[in-house]
């Protein structure tokens, strides 16, 4: 079994690279709902679940969900400054 950790970090990274947004609390907690469904059915427990994203799975993702979109932007930013 792949470390809970690792296993999270992919989950969040799967749903950034379709495309989720999250622009709504409803798609955050759908998705949140998903990967804990995602984590029971990879045999993690309930316990692991919440000590890997720190008992809250939703506020993980959106944190996760900023701070990649905060990286992307702050790229761009960089690139567009010495493409000008």
């Amino acid at each position: 079994m792949q470390d809970i950790n690792n296993w999270l970090r992919n989950q969040i990274a799967d749903v950034l690279a379709q495309g989720a947004r999250g622009d709504t609390k409803a798609d955050f907690e759908q998705q949140a709902r998903l990967i804990w469904q995602a984590g029971i059915g990879a045999d993690y427990s309930n316990e692991q679940l919440k000590a890997a994203c720190g008992g809250d799975v939703e506020a993980y993702l959106l944190h996760e969900t900023n701070s990649s979109f905060a990286n992307k932007l702050n790229k761009d930013m960089e690139r567009d400054k010495y493409s000008g």
